[in-house]
């Protein structure tokens, strides 16, 4: 069975998650947005996967959120540019959309014309100016779900991010208290804490990739090819106990002794990973 491939958008993720990091952590600065408001409006698809993973996490959900907050669309960003040379901008633009193999075709423009009357949008010339950047935002929009899924692949390696955002998560389990028990009766125990579940074939996979196949902690291998018998466990990163979810992105893989260690009151992660090169 032949391996899946997905297209990448690699600039366009680090951009996305610079921004979903640095709102995060820094969200009294950024007028108008509210972690709480990202889980009132998306609160039934939240609760949803709190208990029961799925392929789309409530990462991915936090990433499309705050992709919309941030507007950089195409057609803003033009309005927002500081320069007059839109050549170099539209250059750059068909450069991120073609990283991900979608063809850009145009006629070319006369950009010095362009530069000069300053995207008058009156002229012959602005307005086949404005026709092409309209057609990039509907490039830019074929295009948008690899770049948050691209984004979310990014944090998942990024432990101490996805701890911070469960912890934050399960404040809002606490907060909600007893009326997510009245209302989900069949996701939350007393206490408003999510059931356990069975991890499903493609999340064990999934994680297991992720974490190279070795403890998140003591960094044992767990393939099986250094270490015979390397049979490893699926850890929440904020334990159930700690209001933490069974959504994907709150969970690592550990080896049987670490997870005992760790026990159900530890939201411990590692900040190292597999380098490329053992050196």
């Amino acid at each position: 069975m032949k391996t899946k491939h997905v297209k990448f958008s690699y600039s366009q993720a680090i951009q996305l998650a610079n921004w979903a990091i640095e709102i995060f952590y820094h969200e009294e600065e950024v007028y108008g947005f509210a972690f709480e408001d990202f889980w009132k409006e998306l609160k039934e698809e939240i609760i949803v996967r709190l208990s029961k993973p799925h392929k789309k996490t409530i990462l991915h959900y936090y990433l499309e959120y705050v992709d919309g907050f941030v507007e950089h669309d195409i057609s803003t960003s033009l309005r927002n540019h500081g320069s007059s040379d839109y050549e170099t901008f539209i250059n750059y633009v068909i450069k991120l959309i073609e990283e991900v193999g979608n063809k850009v075709e145009y006629n070319d423009l006369d950009f010095n014309l362009i530069n000069e009357c300053g995207h008058c949008e009156e002229c012959e010339e602005c307005t086949r100016f404005k026709v092409l950047v309209d057609y990039l935002i509907l490039k830019q929009d074929e295009i948008n779900p690899i770049v948050i899924n691209s984004t979310f692949h990014l944090l998942m390696l990024n432990k101490s991010f996805l701890r911070d955002f469960h912890e934050r998560l399960a404040k809002q389990l606490i907060h909600e208290g007893n009326d997510l028990i009245h209302d989900y009766p069949e996701m939350f125990n007393e206490g408003s804490k999510v059931k356990r579940v069975k991890w499903p074939i493609w999340l064990k996979k999934g994680l297991f990739y992720r974490d190279n196949g070795v403890c998140v902690i003591c960094r044992t291998d767990l393939t099986g090819v250094i270490n015979l018998g390397g049979d490893y466990e699926i850890d929440h990163i904020v334990p159930i106990s700690k209001y933490g979810s069974n959504d994907p992105s709150n969970l690592q893989i550990l080896c049987k002794n670490c997870n005992l260690r760790k026990l159900n009151n530890s939201s411990l992660i590692s900040v190292y990973a597999v380098p490329l090169w053992d050196t």
